[in-house]
Order: C-alpha cells, then structure tokens, then sequence
C-alpha cells in the first residue's frame, strides 16, 4: 500500500489530471475474472489509531488527486490544519479504482469503478455495470476485512464512504453487508438500482441485504434475514452524512435527495446538506461549510 508518513506533506509527483465529468467514455462490455486493483493510499494515524475511514475517489479521478484534494479542503475553525491532522487517530484508506473503459479523444484509460456512459441519469444502463461492480465490491470488502482486523473486529470503529461514483459502489456495499458500521459519508452521489431497491425492499419485506447480494451475484459474509431485521434499532444509530451541490452541475441533487429518503426509510439516522457554490459546477465540496459539516460528524462518531 502506498502510505503517507507526514499527512503535511505527502508526495504528488506525477499526478494525472482528472478526467473531465462529463466526457463520454467507450464502456468495457466484460469484466476481467481476475481484476488487479491498483495499491490504494494510506495515511497512517500520528497517534494511537481508533478509527479507519474508508473513501471512495470519483469516476476519472484516483486516490492521489482526492487525498489532494482533502489537503486543501479546510474547515474554519481549524483553517491551519488538513482534516488528516484534525484526527490523528484515525487512519484513511483510500482506494483506487482500474482504468476500465478509455475516452474516445485520447484512447487512454479512465479510472473508475464501473463503466457509465454520462452523468446526467447515472441509473441508466445499470445491467452492464453489474460485472464491475460486482469486482469493485468484492475488493473494497477485501480491504474492509484487512482493517477491521486492525480495530479488533469492530465494524463501529470504520466509516465507509465515497465521492460521485464512489459514494455509489461503497453504498451498495454497506447496504449489503448490513454490518452497524461507525458511520457513512456520501459526497454528490447516488444510489445504485434506487426504484428497483425501493420496490424490492418497501415495508422491509426483503432485507436490503437480500437484494444487492443477489442483484450483483456477490459472495460476502452476511448477517441473516432474521438478524438484519431484528437489528434496525442498532441501525438507527448508524449515522449517515450527505453532501450534495443545490447547483451539482453532473449529478443532479434529486439523487442525494433520493439516497437519503431511501435509507431513511430502512431505519439509518440519516442527515443529507446541500450547499450553493461548491467547485467543479458544484461537484465538490462547498468551503469551508461543507468541510465543516463533515468534520464534526466524524467528531461525533470518534469522540
């Protein structure tokens, strides 16, 4: 893996541009049976670590550009420091996703962790998405087993998440597993198959857990029907944070509204905040605002 010792100043050389949001990519019609993920990037607590966050990077973009990214998001109350030494004790893995389709200008490869042909309805054409994410969830729970083994096995102590279509597939994974993880956190994204999931979950006749599973054919750990159904008191003190541009110029914030209403429905405590003004067309976080809403979530899980 590669770490960052010093979270001040890591290493950026050679950092590729990120793809442009909107740009069309030729999709990958199979996925490989045998997928290589590229090493993801760590940055190690300065102090004893309690708690591991887990963050996604979006389509186009990789891990590198997005810890670069949360170096210079500050929040205002600690402007002078990064959100990495606001929480010392915290370590962050963020993974990378395969290069997997290419642009048609260029013929070179675009990170991302399912092949999707625009950002305007991102529930579009979701069947041929299924083999790679299939693959993508099957990685990152791999990674999520190596670190739960570094916090004693206790799902409270790690908090997933993802940005645009990371927030997606990391979704569809905490959805499945059904574990009381330590809480959620979803920057400008959606959820995948929502009005199939809606339907196929309305009045918890069918665990999400269920339908996931058996949607993208994954092989995970579970807990069972009679479990996850008896734990949505537990569920209900899983927090969940949203963020989402009023203005998100690629993914349209009906979709954050729509993740939070679902999720909502399944008995999570979820919180969804929407701003006026954030980079990238709204695409990115609002600051410092949005990186302030972020930091006393995590506050409140690690307190």
């Amino acid at each position: 893996m590669a770490t960052t010792p010093d979270p001040a100043t890591p290493d950026f050389d050679a950092i590729p541009d990120l793809a442009a949001p909107g740009s069309d990519a030729a999709r990958t019609p199979d996925a490989d049976p045998n997928p290589s993920f590229p090493e993801p990037h760590v940055i190690n607590p300065t102090s004893d670590h309690t708690h591991t966050i887990i963050i996604l990077h979006g389509k186009g973009s990789n891990a590198e550009i997005l810890v670069k990214a949360l170096l210079e998001a500050k929040s205002s109350d600690e402007p002078n420091k990064s959100i990495f030494e606001c929480f010392p004790n915290i370590r962050w893995v963020f993974p990378n996703a395969r290069r997997i389709s290419t642009t048609p200008d260029t013929n070179q490869g675009v990170y991302e962790w399912f092949p999707m042909a625009g950002y305007q309805n991102p529930l579009e054409e979701e069947e041929s998405q299924k083999p790679e994410m299939r693959n993508t969830i099957h990685y990152i729970n791999g990674l999520l087993t190596a670190e739960l083994a570094t916090v004693n096995g206790d799902t409270t102590k790690i908090i997933l998440g993802g940005v645009c279509q990371g927030l997606a597939a990391a979704l569809a994974l905490f959805l499945a597993l059904g574990h009381t993880f330590g809480g959620f956190i979803g920057i400008s994204g959606w959820l995948p198959r929502a009005k199939q999931f809606s339907a196929s979950t309305s009045h918890l006749k069918s665990p999400p857990i269920n339908y996931f599973i058996d949607y993208f054919e994954l092989e995970l750990e579970h807990p069972t029907e009679e479990a996850y159904l008896s734990h949505r008191n537990a569920r209900s003190k899983v927090p969940i944070f949203l963020g989402h541009g009023q203005d998100d110029g690629h993914i349209h914030v009906c979709f954050g509204h729509e993740a939070a209403d679902l999720l909502g429905e399944l008995g999570y405590n979820v919180t969804i905040k929407t701003y006026v003004g954030g980079e990238e067309d709204g695409h990115w976080l609002k600051l410092p605002e949005e990186m302030d809403a972020i930091k006393r979530f995590i506050e409140s899980i690690t307190k």
